[in-house]
C-alpha cells in the first residue's frame, strides 16, 4: 500500500526547524521513542497501521529541499512509505541495543522522509521504536503518532490532520525580532563536540514502580514543586554521587518546555516547544527540594506568553542572518555545554488502553545533542508508571539505578 501525498502546499522551515536541520548536518539531532504493546500484530498489520498514521500527519510525508537557492522548505514525495524493519526478539533483550543502533544511524540527505520505524517481535507482545528527525517533530508528536499507530491496529479510522505551520506563524502575539540579531549566547564558555564513537554509546532503561510514582505526586505537592522537579533533583543528586567534583559546582541543565497550550495545539505532529537552560545546585550546599524548585524555576519563564515570545524572537533573529551549518554548531557550543538534558513528556494525555490493545510502556525520548560528557534522560509517564531512558556517549554507569534510589529516599 502506497501513501498518497495530501493536496497541500509545502512550506518553508520555521526558525527552530531551520536550526535543527542545520545542526543535524554536523551533529545529528534525531531521537527515538519506544512503546511496548500487549498484542502481536502480523507484519502486514504493522505496515497498514504505520501507513495510516503516516497519512494522518503531513510532516511524516516530507523531505527537506534547498534547491534553486531557496530557503529550506518541506516538500512532499508521493508514495513514500515510512521505512519499517521487523526483528524477532524472543528473549525480550534487544530494546536498549536497538535504540543505540538507531541513535548511531543518521538520516541521509537523500532520505525521502524523515521518520522510520522498527518493530521488535516478542512471544506475547511487541515493541515499536520510532526514530524521527528533530526538524519535523518533538517527543510528544511521536508519542501521539505511536498512539495513532495503536489506534489503527485496534481498527479505528484515522482522519487526516492539516499541515501545522511553524511555531512563530501559529503564535499570537507574533514575536518581534530583537534589533540585535546576534546569537543569544548563554555564557562565555564553549562546549566541545563529542566525537561520537559508536562503540562508546550506551542506552539504559528503567521503569519505576507505580507506588513510587504515586508517592512522588503526593510529596511534590507537599513541598511546593512538581514531579519533574523531583526527578530532575534525583538525577542531579545521583550524578553528583557518581562523578567526583560535580557536587561542588553548579550543574548545567537543559529541558524542552511544551508549548502546545500556548500555541493552541493538541496532538499535532510538529515542533511545539522551547528550550530552557540554566543551573541548579551545587548539590553540596543545597537541599533536594531546593534543587527541585530551582529546576522548575528554569522552565517557568518559557511557559508564559512573554517568555515564549522572547524565545521565538531571539531564535528568529538568529535565523534571519542566514546562518551556515558552522554558525549553528557554534551557537550550540555556546548554549549547550550542559551536564544533563532532561526531556520530560509528562503524563501522556491519552489512555494506556486503546480498543483491545494495552500500551504497556513508553520509553524516551533518547537523543544525543552532541556535546562532550552530556547525559540525556528521557522521561515519559503513563498513569503512575514513570519510564526513564538514559543515553550518552560518555555515560555515568548506574545513573538510573541511583536516581531511583534517590527518589525512594526522599
Amino acid at each position: 500500500m502506497t501513501v498518497q501525498s495530501p493536496p497541500l502546499a509545502a512550506r518553508e522551515l520555521g526558525s527552530l526547524e531551520t536550526l535543527l536541520w542545520l545542526a543535524d548536518q554536523r551533529s545529528p539531532k534525531h531521537f527515538i521513542l519506544a512503546a511496548e504493546i500487549a498484542a502481536t500484530p502480523s507484519d502486514t498489520d504493522w505496515r497498514s497501521a504505520i501507513n495510516a498514521a503516516q497519512r494522518r500527519h503531513p510532516l511524516c510525508q516530507v523531505f527537506i529541499r534547498t534547491d534553486d537557492g531557496q530557503l529550506p522548505h518541506f516538500s512532499y514525495r508521493s508514495g513514500a512509505e515510512v521505512p519499517l524493519t521487523i526483528i524477532s526478539d524472543p528473549e525480550h533483550a534487544l530494546l536498549a541495543r536497538q535504540t543505540e543502533e538507531e541513535l548511531a544511524t543518521s538520516f541521509s540527505k537523500m532520505d525521502a522522509i524523515l521518520i522510520r520505524a522498527t518493530v521488535l517481535k516478542h512471544p506475547r507482545t511487541a515493541t515499536l521504536l520510532v526514530t524521527t528527525h528533530h526538524a519535523i517533530g518533538d517527543g510528544l508528536s511521536v508519542a501521539f503518532w505511536i498512539r495513532d499507530v495503536v489506534r489503527a491496529l485496534a481498527g479505528e479510522p484515522l482522519d487526516p490532520c492539516p499541515l501545522p505551520p511553524a511555531q512563530e506563524d501559529d503564535f499570537v502575539p507574533r514575536p518581534a525580532m530583537p534589533s540585535d540579531t546576534a546569537p543569544p549566547y548563554r555564557e562565555p564558555r564553549l562546549g566541545t563536540l563529542d566525537p561520537r564513537t559508536k562503540s562508546a554509546l550506551r542506552v539504559d532503561l528503567r521503569r519505576l514502580p507505580e507506588e513510587l510514582g504515586r508517592s512522588l505526586r503526593e510529596q511534590t505537592k507537599a513541598h511546593g514543586t512538581t514531579v519533574h522537579g523531583a526527578i530532575t533533583a534525583a538525577i542531579v543528586t545521583a550524578g553528583a554521587e557518581l562523578t567526583p567534583g560535580l557536587a561542588d559546582r553548579p550543574v548545567n541543565l537543559m529541558s524542552p518546555v511544551n508549548a502546545r497550550e500556548l500555541l493552541g495545539r493538541t496532538d499535532a505532529f510538529g515542533i511545539s516547544f522551547a528550550t530552557a537552560i540554566g543551573d541548579v545546585g551545587p548539590v553540596a550546599s543545597e537541599s533536594f527540594w531546593s534543587i527541585a524548585r530551582q529546576a522548575n524555576a528554569i522552565n517557568a519563564p518559557l511557559r508564559s506568553t512573554e517568555g515564549f515570545a522572547g524565545f521565538l524572537g531571539a531564535l528568529g533573529g538568529f535565523v534571519s542572518t542566514r546562518p551556515t551549518v558552522l554558525d549553528a554548531i557554534e551557537l550550540e557550543r555556546r548554549l549547550f555545554p550542559i551536564d544533563f538534558m532532561i526531556s520530560n513528556l509528562g503524563v501522556l494525555p491519552f489512555p494506556d488502553r486503546i480498543g483491545e490493545i494495552n500500551i504497556l510502556s513508553l520509553f524516551g525520548p533518547a537523543m544525543i545533542l552532541g556535546m562532550e560528557g552530556e547525559q540525556m534522560i528521557g522521561v515519559a509517564t503513563i498513569g503512575s508508571n514513570i519510564h526513564l531512558m538514559h543515553s550518552s556517549y560518555r555515560p555515568m554507569p548506574g545513573l538510573l539505578e541511583a536516581t531511583e534510589a534517590q527518589l525512594r529516599s526522599i
